[in-house]
Formats: C-alpha cells, structure tokens, sequence
C-alpha cells in the first residue's frame, strides 16, 4: 500500500526537490534515492487533477500533531486546518508521530465526534503530555 501511494503521489514529484540542500543533511537522498529505486518499476495509480491543491471543506475536523514529528510535521497540519471551516489543530509539545492514545486524546477526539464540532472542544489536557521516555529495545525504557 505504502508503494501505491507513494509511487502515485509524492515520487512524481521529487523533481522539484533541492536535491544539493538534501545531500547536506544527515541522511542525504538516501531516503529519496530508495523511493525512486521502487517505483521505477511501480505502476502509479490514477490521481484527481486536484489532488495537491488546497484542501477546502465544510466538514469538522480536529487534527492532532507531535511538536516532533518527521513524517506529517505540525506546519502541515496547520495548512490543511487553514482549509477546513470548523478546524482546531493540537500540537501536542515533545511528540512525534501518532497521538491518538497520548494523554487524553482517546477522550479528546471522542468528545468531538460526541459535539460534531471542533468549536469549544478544549485541548488543554494535552498541554501536560510528556514525551514517551526514549528506549533501545522492545522491551521498552528502562525503569
């Protein structure tokens, strides 16, 4: 799944990235050099014309964000709430990717979906969350 998407929507798309700027970084066009190596032999898939431009919605919506996430980073999110009419967007502070069960998220978004509205839905919980303590193993971080 993860190369359909992919292959479809974000490696047609690496021209545009400053690959002398990347090459600078930690990890380089490692990553990037990967995901073209994979979907030089993918078929992409069928995407709408409009798929890259600004979302633009009626519908509520309550999007959470890790302060430290690599993979979907809160500036993202913030632009896609700019699009939503009835949006609040929750930068949970020391987090990376996934806050569904952080805090009291699970009690965050099921509220939401009781109000069917993002208007007076208070996030302040979330403002205590700390970080998942950092760990090398399965067996998780030490005691």
């Amino acid at each position: 799944m993860n190369a359909a998407v992919v292959c479809t929507e974000d490696v047609p798309h690496f021209g545009t990235v400053d690959r002398d700027a990347l090459a600078k970084t930690y990890f380089g066009t490692t990553q990037l050099d990967g995901l073209k190596a994979l979907c030089d032999g993918w078929s992409p898939g069928v995407v709408d014309a409009d798929l890259r431009a600004p979302l633009r919605s009626t519908v509520p919506a309550l999007l959470l964000s890790g302060e430290a996430d690599p993979v979907t980073p809160p500036d993202g999110a913030a632009r896609a709430a700019a699009g939503f009419a009835d949006a609040k967007h929750v930068v949970v502070r020391g987090q990376g990717h996934g806050q569904l069960a952080v805090g009291c998220a699970p009690r965050l978004v099921a509220e939401f979906l009781d109000a069917g509205t993002a208007q007076g839905l208070d996030a302040a919980c979330l403002e205590s969350a700390a970080p998942a303590p950092f760990f090398l193993d399965a067996a998780g971080p030490a005691p």
